[in-house]
């Protein structure tokens, strides 16, 4: 049976990696983004791309309803995030505002109609992609970091509520994950953050990829989770 998997940019990144690992699976896949791009490796696929400013949540909310009323969703993947870092004494407030609508007070947006159409089905997956910086301090993360954290108190919550319905809430915790963000750091900054790693190096995305598919499986006993995967950076 085709699945029909809801991502949040699926565009760019390790949504895009997600996203192409899903689609040869067999998946079909459902795009929100603020570009509602389609990929050049998407085309003539199963990727259907929606353009939506997350963090606006009643156009959100009215695009997802739209969805849902056309579509059986099997399994949503939040994978959206951005960065605007500046210690918290000279942060603007929008750039406090603006960093928690899009990581964090979004998802009501996107799962509030979805989560209702899976306990009518009693049955669906929920992934959030937060960060090993929701477990550990960071230099002018305050914004960030808080947005990751409340990803993660959210979880656990749906999990308990919605595990009777069959439904999975798990979040995967990435730490520096090789992606085009990562790429463009200094280099010596780069080389710094590499060697306070363990494992001295950084994450594939294809690595949370493999822990995707893990999470998706039928029949696995993950519920209410937060699974790191930082080569070592952070262990608890």
């Amino acid at each position: 049976m085709i699945k029909t998997t809801l991502i949040t940019g699926a565009t760019k990144g390790i949504g895009m990696v997600i996203a192409n690992g899903l689609l040869e699976k067999g998946h079909r896949i459902i795009n929100v983004s603020k570009s509602g791009a389609i990929p050049d490796a998407f085309r003539n696929k199963s990727f259907e791309s929606h353009k939506c400013d997350i963090s606006n949540f009643v156009h959100t909310n009215e695009l997802v309803n739209n969805i849902v009323a056309n579509e059986k969703i099997d399994n949503v993947i939040l994978n959206s995030g951005i960065t605007k870092d500046k210690v918290f004494h000279k942060m603007k407030m929008e750039e406090w505002i603006d960093v928690l609508n899009t990581n964090l007070l979004s998802a009501y947006g996107i799962l509030n109609p979805i989560i209702n159409q899976m306990r009518i089905n009693n049955k669906g997956n929920i992934i959030f992609i937060s960060s090993v910086n929701a477990h550990r301090p960071v230099l002018g993360q305050t914004n960030y970091a808080s947005s990751k954290s409340g990803l993660i108190a959210l979880n656990r919550c749906l999990a308990l509520e919605n595990a009777s319905k069959n439904i999975k809430c798990n979040v995967i915790s990435p730490g520096y994950i090789e992606t085009e963000m990562i790429k463009s750091i200094r280099e010596d900054i780069r080389e710094h953050i590499k060697s306070e790693i363990p494992m001295k190096r950084f994450g594939q995305p294809e690595e949370i990829l493999n822990v995707i598919n893990m999470l998706l499986e039928e029949d696995n006993y993950f519920q209410g989770a937060n699974i790191n995967i930082n080569g070592g950076l952070l262990m608890r």
